[in-house]
């Protein structure tokens, strides 16, 4: 084709403005080899993407929090529950937490730092391993994570060896004399695994929390996300709970107190009348309405104590939160990623549209470019 057929060509695709079909179409047909091979590279990407890719499995549980005294739980659910003869709008919150709070709790490193203690089912290991020493020693990435890490984020590596900060060392005693948590290095990395791997959603409109886990083996996805669950519950509960087992703990203290008190004054008052059975005088009668009177505080005092230590008892458990469970942690049978065939057709779909735009692409600059010379 001649460089005057082609400018033809180049002002029939662009003619008057307007885009002709029919010389795009016969345009991609020319260009057809060039789809070919840009589809059949990006299928062959896609192929490596999804062989090689890191297995993932997902584990969740559903559960309905307790928002605030008072407040109905379910939301739309109610209906069906009240069907079913559960009545959840007789259930109310008094966690103190609103749910809205939940993500933020799991995302503090104290909550992290225990879940890194929690126990995984290892193949190949008759014993239970921990989190921290599963992804530390264990572990290993994917073909592609390799591909990864020393292709596209080894600019961040070598960024970060070398304006590496060196962490500053505190010892045990330092940090236990001020009460202060203090976290290695790796434990820090172990923080941001644990961030794409857990993940909390409220729904508002149906009142619910989605607890959601993700491991590289089914079992393992199952166990943290029934040890997140277990560990959120406990922390909700502990909050709610501290004023109320705070003061159970001085009523028991003050009881036990008492409690020696009135020991002590019983057997003062007994050996007192043992020794003065007989004896009736003014100042042994004295002694004795003394003995007897500080007897009687003490045992009232003593008395109250107990319906209070008793009292506070049925309150903590009161102020203890139940948690509705309508979903349990379950072990997956199929793998969330990688979805082998929909990476192949997606990558091979953005192959065939890469392909197109290569085949137009000279073209329309060419036409661009001759419609702008002739301005």
């Amino acid at each position: 084709m001649g460089i005057e057929d082609k400018s033809v060509q180049q002002r029939g695709l662009l003619k008057d403005d307007e885009i002709d079909v029919f010389a795009i179409v016969k345009t991609l047909w020319g260009g057809r080899k060039i789809v070919v091979k840009t589809t059949l590279l990006f299928m062959f990407v896609g192929l490596f993407v999804a062989l090689f890719s890191a297995e993932e499995y997902t584990s969740s549980t559903t559960m309905i929090p307790q928002t605030a005294q008072g407040m109905s739980i379910g939301g739309s659910l109610g209906g069906l529950a009240a069907m079913a003869g559960v009545n959840l709008n007789g259930m109310t919150n008094e966690s103190g937490i609103p749910p809205t709070i939940y993500p933020l709790i799991i995302a503090t490193p104290s909550f992290k730092k225990e879940l890194l203690n929690t126990p995984l089912t290892i193949q190949g290991y008759n014993e239970k391993i921990s989190y921290k020493k599963y992804f530390t020693k264990i572990h290993k990435p994917s073909v592609l994570g390799y591909v990864m890490k020393y292709t596209f984020r080894l600019p961040s590596l070598i960024k970060n060896k070398i304006f590496k900060k060196k962490s500053t060392e505190y010892s045990n005693q330092e940090t236990k004399n001020n009460k202060l948590m203090v976290f290695s290095e790796k434990e820090e990395e172990l923080f941001e695994s644990l961030d794409g791997r857990l993940f909390i959603d409220y729904n508002e409109e149906e009142g619910l929390v989605r607890l959601t886990g993700k491991m590289p083996t089914a079992i393992t996805a199952a166990e943290m996300t029934k040890a997140t669950q277990e560990l959120l519950q406990r922390y909700i509960i502990d909050f709610k709970n501290n004023k109320s087992k705070e003061e159970l703990v001085f009523i028991k203290n003050r009881l036990g107190e008492k409690e020696s008190e009135f020991l002590d004054i019983e057997e003062r008052l007994a050996k007192f009348m043992d020794k003065n059975h007989f004896s009736t005088s003014s100042l042994s009668q004295i002694e004795l309405k003394k003995l007897q009177s500080k007897y009687d505080i003490t045992f009232d005092v003593f008395r109250e104590l107990s319906k209070q230590y008793e009292a506070q008892l049925i309150k903590v458990k009161e102020d203890t939160p139940v948690f509705m469970i309508l979903e349990k942690v379950y072990i997956p049978i199929q793998r969330s990623k990688p979805r082998r065939f929909f990476v192949l057709i997606t990558y091979s779909f953005v192959g065939i549209v890469f392909g197109f735009i290569l085949s137009l692409r000279r073209t329309f600059i060419g036409g661009f470019k001759e419609k702008w010379d002739n301005y």
